[in-house]
């Protein structure tokens, strides 16, 4: 079932980035850009640091020397706090992508003023008679 569950995952993330590629393509705006890092660029490149920070706190839990910051659980933080501050950290860095690709995009959007054009909803002057 986990296997499931991951595929699942990593095929919504890909698809994300492909929606935000193509809105990009159609609109040029680079807020699609950033928000294509945070959603789907960023959990493929922090998944591979995991991967070692997993096998540190393997080697930790078992008694065998870790590398620094590893090395700090032996007096300072627990394994639970290091595991936290790793997640976190991931997180912190996501949302932060998030919140500039946000601001890209809402500040083309709020830039862009429509002008009113001769559609039933809108006539023009001459239209109107």
């Amino acid at each position: 079932m986990y296997e499931l569950f991951t595929v699942l995952y990593w095929l919504a993330t890909l698809s994300v980035g492909v929606v935000l590629a193509r809105l990009f393509l159609r609109t040029r705006n680079a807020g699609y850009i950033i928000l294509g890092v945070a959603l789907s660029v960023w959990p493929i490149l922090w998944a591979l640091p995991s991967f070692f920070f997993r096998a540190q706190i393997d080697k930790l839990v078992s008694g065998e020397p870790v590398l620094f910051p590893f090395s700090l659980v032996e007096g300072r933080m627990t394994v639970g706090e290091l595991v936290a501050t790793l997640n976190y950290t991931g997180q912190i860095i996501q949302a932060g992508l998030i919140l500039v690709g946000l601001l890209l995009l809402s500040r083309k959007t709020n830039s862009v003023v429509a002008e009113p054009s001769n559609t039933p909803l809108h006539p023009t002057s001459s239209a109107v008679g």
